[in-house]
């Protein structure tokens, strides 16, 4: 390959996917131009440059992309993350979710290769959370290498990826054929791949499935980039990274990232160094997140009791159950506030709080269609309140039923106009939805009423988030719509 056409490779890959090759990778990079153009049948690396940039040509450029991003990973790859993850990072989650009443997790694997690192955590989250299944766990891996991706997809690895793996944990994870092995189906049901170029000037494709994330982990993906891409990738891991939210990178990419941290606060555990969110702790909990998910229904701080009773000693009646089920809240018992909403129930079946605690616990135990169905009754007996009806359309979002949820957003916000996150919720369904005009509208409405509120002060009904942060969440959703 002539110098300039080389040159012109390396301008066209640095703007298309933010790479920048280093000399030592240049060979390597000849040797897969040439491979291509041969795979292909162009007569030339000038040729096939003029393919890829008429932009007709997904498969040749995908080939290239995954070519100079081949990299070798495996099971458990490093042990320091690990210790740290589980003797640290995991426990105080933990602690955390127990005392908010919140069973979930939001998970980001940047430049995950063919899958074994998010795999590896989606492992000893099982291993290390108590009735996993009640709780709502996103893990998400993404990168640029789509073959990559497809192999991750399948979970079929040879046996040294496995090489620091125990028998125990093969045994009970994987399925063994031929010295080959094959995730079980409970673990790859857990995570969710897609291709993302974290250069681009958009946000993961499951954003709208999470506006803020507990964990990122992004290792051996910094040395492809300048400083320049490098430091724009860590201020949107600060965006996207919850209070207190953590931020894993192997050891060369610390090393690249510390003085580009932006909003983010550099840590140590023992001999591993990570960066955490520089935003203050909120209303003296011990480790403050705000992971938010579909299947997380936000929580209302304090739920009033809409219907008094007529009685005084029926109204201290009732907020003895409130009080009951706050406190089994509290202790993260799903079951006991079940029961105490349900018996409630049996008393007063008008009583909208009521069927709202039951239907938020059902959400929160997995259970959807019961929970539909418990939130349509709340609707029927509190038709003016709007959050029974925001209430509804997230559950309505979370079963992906978005005609549903459209509508009843809508009806929440025409009993009060003035509910920011409605408005923000509301604006990510339309996006999804291709309606980016409407959207744009609800964001900015959202990030007028935000602006107005004390910065420090949590949600109404997101409790977990800041307005600061909501601010920045809107902002950086306004700038990538448009």
């Amino acid at each position: 390959m002539d110098f300039f056409s080389e040159k012109e490779f390396l301008e066209f890959i640095y703007q298309k996917t933010g790479i920048h090759l280093q000399n030592h990778q240049l060979s390597t990079f000849r040797e897969q131009v040439l491979i291509a153009c041969k795979k292909f049948s162009y007569p030339s690396a000038t040729a096939y440059l003029a393919a890829l940039q008429t932009e007709n040509n997904p498969e040749e450029s995908d080939f290239l992309i995954s070519a100079i991003t081949v990299g070798e990973t495996y099971f458990f790859r490093y042990p320091e993350q690990i210790d740290f993850l589980t003797q640290s990072w995991l426990v105080k989650q933990l602690e955390y979710k127990k005392n908010t009443f919140n069973k979930s997790l939001c998970i980001w694997s940047t430049g995950c290769s063919t899958g074994e690192e998010i795999y590896s955590l989606a492992i000893l989250l099982d291993q290390h959370i108590p009735n996993i299944e009640h709780w709502s766990i996103k893990l998400f891996g993404t990168d640029i290498n789509k073959f990559a991706l497809e192999q991750a997809s399948k979970g079929h690895y040879e046996a040294r990826a496995l090489r620091n793996v125990p028998d125990a944990i093969k045994e009970h994870y994987f399925d063994e054929l031929n010295n080959q092995y094959r995730l079980k189906p409970f673990i790859l049901k857990r995570v969710n791949f897609s291709c993302f170029n974290l250069n681009s000037p958009t946000l993961p494709l499951f954003y709208n499935k999470a506006i803020s994330l507990d964990l990122i982990i992004c290792n051996n993906v910094f040395i492809y980039f300048n400083e320049a891409i490098i430091k724009k990738i860590m201020l949107n891991f600060g965006r996207l990274l919850n209070t207190n939210g953590c931020l894993l990178l192997a050891p060369a990419d610390i090393t690249l990232a510390h003085k580009l941290a932006g909003g983010l606060s550099l840590k140590r555990h023992k001999m591993l160094s990570y960066f955490q969110s520089l935003i203050p702790e909120k209303n003296n909990l011990s480790l403050k997140t705000s992971a938010k998910i579909e299947t997380l229904i936000p929580l209302p701080k304090n739920i009033k009791v809409s219907r008094p009773q007529k009685l005084e000693s029926i109204n201290k009646t009732i907020n003895t159950f409130i009080s009951e089920i706050k406190a089994a809240q509290k202790k993260g018992n799903c079951q006991l506030v079940l029961k105490l909403a349900n018996e409630a129930l049996s008393i007063y079946p008008k009583q909208v709080d009521f069927w709202q605690y039951k239907a938020q616990v059902l959400a929160h135990l997995g259970k959807i269609i019961e929970a539909l169905q418990a939130s349509t009754e709340a609707v029927k007996q509190e038709s003016l309140s709007a959050y029974p009806f925001y209430f509804h359309a997230m559950l309505q979002l979370d079963n992906n039923n978005l005609s549903i949820a459209l509508q009843f957003f809508r009806k929440a916000l025409f009993l009060n106009w003035y509910f920011p996150e409605c408005h923000f919720h509301l604006a990510q369904l339309l996006v999804r939805t291709n309606d980016k005009e409407k959207a744009l509208k609800h964001f900015e409405s959202a990030l007028e009423m935000a602006k107005k509120y004390d910065s420090e002060k949590s949600l109404e009904n997101e409790p977990e988030i800041t307005y600061a942060k909501f601010i920045d969440i809107l902002e950086y959703e306004i700038l990538t719509i448009n």
